[in-house]
C-alpha cells in the first residue's frame, strides 16, 4: 500500500461492541444545497435518494432521521436526539459512492464501531455487493471530523457507503435500498 501524508494510526483504543439496539439515528448524507454524488443516469443525488429511502422505512425499533442542513452533523445529531428524547444507541450516516463508473461494492467507516461496520459490510455482501470492508476513519483519512462529532451522540456510529451509484451494475434502486436498510436495522 502506498503511504499518504494523511494516513494516521487509529486513535481507537476500546472498540465498542454493538449494544442491545432499541433506538437508531439516521443521518441523511449531504444537504439540500450540496446533494452529493449522482446516480449513473443523473436521475437523483445522494441527499434526495436517502431522504426518500428514510421516508419509506418501517422499523421494529425506535428511530429518527436527522438532516445536515441546519448545523451539519452536529445539527443532525441534535435533531435526532430531540425527536427521540434521548441519544440513540447507534447512528448511521447514509451515503453512496461514485468514482469512475466501474468501481463496485459497499464499505463502512468507523471510529470505535468496527463490529457494526463489519456487520453492515457482511450484510451487504450477503445481498450481492462486493465487500470493500470496514475502514477506520483515522487510517482512511476521510470523515474524521463528522464521525468524531456523531460519536458524541451515540456509542456506535458508522458512515455507510452502500454502493457505487455511477456504476449501472452496482446501483441499488430506492426500493431495494429501503428493503436492505430495513432488514439490517431490524436485525440488529
Amino acid at each position: 500500500m502506498r503511504w499518504c501524508f494523511w494516513k494516521k494510526k487509529s486513535k481507537a483504543k476500546n472498540l465498542k461492541p454493538i449494544p442491545n439496539v432499541t433506538s437508531i439515528g439516521l443521518i441523511i448524507g449531504h444537504t439540500k444545497s450540496d446533494k452529493g454524488a449522482a446516480i449513473y443516469n443523473n436521475a437523483i443525488q445522494e441527499y434526495d435518494y436517502w431522504k426518500e429511502v428514510a421516508s419509506k422505512l418501517v422499523l421494529d425499533k425506535e428511530f429518527a432521521v436527522g438532516f445536515r442542513d441546519n448545523g451539519g452533523v452536529k445539527g443532525a445529531c441534535e435533531e435526532i436526539k430531540g425527536k427521540l428524547g434521548h441519544k440513540p444507541d447507534i447512528i448511521l450516516e447514509l451515503h453512496f459512492n461514485a468514482y469512475n463508473g466501474k468501481a463496485k461494492g459497499c464499505e463502512a467507516l468507523y471510529i470505535d464501531s468496527k463490529e457494526l461496520a463489519e456487520k453492515f459490510c457482511k450484510f451487504m455482501e450477503h445481498k450481492g455487493k462486493k465487500n470493500r470492508g470496514a475502514k477506520d476513519v483515522y487510517a482512511n483519512g476521510r470523515g474524521i471530523k463528522n464521525m468524531e462529532i456523531a460519536s458524541k451522540y451515540a456509542d456506535n456510529v458508522i458512515l455507510t457507503e452502500m454502493f457505487f451509484a455511477d456504476n449501472k451494475d452496482d446501483y441499488i434502486t430506492i426500493k431495494d435500498a429501503t428493503k436492505y436498510l430495513q432488514e439490517f436495522l431490524n436485525w440488529l
